[in-house]
């Protein structure tokens, strides 16, 4: 038996690697994410869903969500029991299962790992979650949570900063702020108010959705405390300012202005 096929018949999973393993080891993950998931199980709002294995190497099975229309916030949640061994990552993806190079978001730890979008695309949503290394990850746990309206504390006001906030690492943390027509332009800043860190996350900011790593209309990085993006001539509608970097920050703000 082909040995792509023989890693098909293994309980859910169907398909390979991750991008933290070697290059091998990736090849045959990418050959393997055009190979359908062997089970498919529907998330309901706000129900976890227990008693998830992920095998190194392989998929579990795809989980979706249907989010309505009129969604603020969508949040996947993956934990995993105390005593329970291995460790996963999460992908999660719009319109069509994630697989391991496209995603629209994939923590980078490993477990209490959190995906947030904010005004999420009305459709259904996919993850799926691989083994990362070491043993077989159980003892996994995974919640899709949505709520309908905007949440009243992601929306900035102008020229106003947010409330510092901790800022976990490898998640997205988001806010929007509604900019009228005939702006000649807005600027989003980033900076740290705790004492000792001179590094916030870095900032990204895109017009009409929240922005991934790779989809965004202005990226900024910078070491002396200050993170700023500048959008001239900006649509009028919805921006978003996000924070996104591997480590954890304390004391991080985000403010939009605009004239």
């Amino acid at each position: 038996m082909p040995a792509l096929l023989a890693l098909s018949l293994v309980a859910c999973g169907v398909e390979g690697s991750n991008t933290e393993l070697t290059e091998s080891t990736h090849a045959q993950g990418v050959q393997a994410d055009a190979v359908k998931t062997a089970c498919s199980t529907p998330l309901s709002n706000g129900v976890t869903v227990t008693g998830i294995s992920a095998e190194l190497d392989a998929w579990s099975c795809t989980y979706t969500l249907e989010v309505p229309e009129g969604t603020g916030r969508l949040s996947f949640d993956m934990n995993q029991l105390p005593d329970a061994k291995g460790a996963a990552y999460m992908y999660v993806r719009f319109g069509s299962e994630p697989t391991f190079d496209t995603y629209d978001c994939r923590p980078g730890n490993l477990v209490g790992v959190n995906c947030t979008f904010l005004r999420p695309r009305a459709g259904t949503w996919y993850v799926k979650i691989s083994g990362a290394f070491g043993p077989s990850a159980s003892g996994l746990e995974l919640t899709g949570t949505y709520t309908l309206g905007i949440p009243s504390d992601s929306v900035l006001t102008n020229g106003v900063e947010t409330a510092p906030y901790l800022y976990k690492g490898s998640q997205w943390k988001c806010f929007t702020l509604d900019v009228p027509s005939g702006t000649s332009s807005v600027v989003f800043t980033e900076r740290l108010t705790k004492t000792g860190w001179n590094i916030p996350p870095d900032l990204y900011v895109r017009y009409g959705e929240q922005p991934t790593k790779t989809a965004y209309d202005c990226s900024t990085y910078t070491n002396n405390g200050l993170a700023t993006c500048t959008i001239d001539n900006p649509a009028a509608g919805t921006w978003f300012a996000c924070s996104y970097g591997d480590y954890p920050r304390e004391g991080v703000v985000i403010k939009g202005t605009y004239p």
